[in-house]
């Protein structure tokens, strides 16, 4: 009765006015090729993800901008160094660049991104991983900012 009474409470919680939908970044892209000669975009069906990363079992959203495409311009959410990948947990929105991605159980979910060198103090033909983890209500990774803004450095 508890656990069902607290499932209810969860589902009913509402999300913050704030909330990022898929809908909000596919009109996002819609807006922004629109205002190139016009164009129109194509949402492949390779373009949204269903993906757990919180470890709570429901599923999250990864869009990946690769399969998002635009009539008027070549490549307008990637080139040499990626792709935009838009992650969507709790009404948050997180973007990163990938040349690749995959989530992967690590002891809990891992979306680990395949990056530019630059990313990792290299070149770009120099190979470059970022694992990213779902803790304290945010999506970091080495280097991301703490809770006090600061960068966390390689020694803490």
């Amino acid at each position: 009765m508890i656990r069902t009474s607290l499932a209810a409470l969860v589902a009913l919680t509402p999300l913050p006015a704030f909330a990022v939908t898929v809908d909000d970044v596919i009109a996002e892209a819609d807006a922004f090729c629109a205002s190139f000669d016009n164009g129109a975009v194509t949402v492949g069906p390779d373009a949204v993800h269903a993906v757990e990363l919180t470890g709570e079992g429901a599923p999250e959203t990864v869009i990946d901008w690769s399969g998002i495409d635009c009539s008027t311009m070549a490549s307008p959410w990637g080139g040499t160094g990626g792709t935009t990948l838009t992650v969507l947990i709790d009404g948050q929105r997180f973007d990163h660049m990938a040349l690749a991605w995959e989530v992967v159980d690590f002891d809990g979910p891992v979306l680990l991104l395949s990056q530019h060198g630059v990313n990792c103090g290299a070149t770009g033909a120099d190979r470059c991983v970022q694992a990213l983890v779902w803790t304290a209500g945010k999506l970091t990774g080495p280097g991301e900012a703490s809770a006090t803004g600061e960068a966390a450095s390689a020694d803490e």
